[in-house]
């Protein structure tokens, strides 16, 4: 796969590759990443976002209010104000039911919102760890950085807390 880098010209956005051609027009309104995630990036057109692939293609249409990146095969989106994920083929792969949503990191775990708590998901939209965080982040090797009442933390893959601020 070809490294591009974003363009811009007279208000839009395209992609040029290393020798400075131009790959893809600069005829969209914006890209919600500056690089192609497993073969996509999210676009905005007409208020909307959808995916292009590196030809410039649209693969996924602009049917969605809010995209990130694909990772492990998902990408979160946001449909009348809720978070759900897609493949890459544009089919709902788990439903449109969180308040918030994060990209899948390698170990296969997501963080969501639902019901202003944070928890971690799998690939099937099942909770791993349940949502009982104000916060949660991605975890970085064993442990993932946590807040509940105003106290930051670590737990493990388990959900168990490792560590807690007093």
């Amino acid at each position: 796969m070809e490294h591009l880098y974003m363009i811009e010209r007279d208000g839009k956005f395209g992609f040029m590759n290393i020798n400075g051609d131009v790959i893809i027009k600069p005829e969209f309104e914006g890209f919600l990443s500056s690089y192609f995630s497993e073969e996509l990036c999210p676009f905005e057109f007409g208020g909307k976002c959808g995916f292009i692939d590196q030809a410039g293609l649209i693969k996924i249409p602009a049917n969605f209010e809010a995209a990130t990146d694909f990772s492990n095969g998902l990408a979160p989106v946001m449909k009348n104000n809720k978070w759900g994920y897609i493949n890459n083929e544009g089919s709902v792969a788990i439903p449109f039911q969180f308040c918030d949503a994060s990209c899948f990191s390698d170990d296969g775990l997501a963080t969501v919102e639902i019901d202003g708590k944070w928890g971690y998901i799998n690939k099937v939209g099942a909770f791993e760890i349940s949502p009982i965080f104000d916060e949660a982040f991605d975890f970085d090797g064993e442990l993932a950085k946590v807040e509940i009442n105003e106290k930051f933390g670590y737990i493990n893959r388990d959900g168990k807390t490792v560590w807690m601020q007093n």
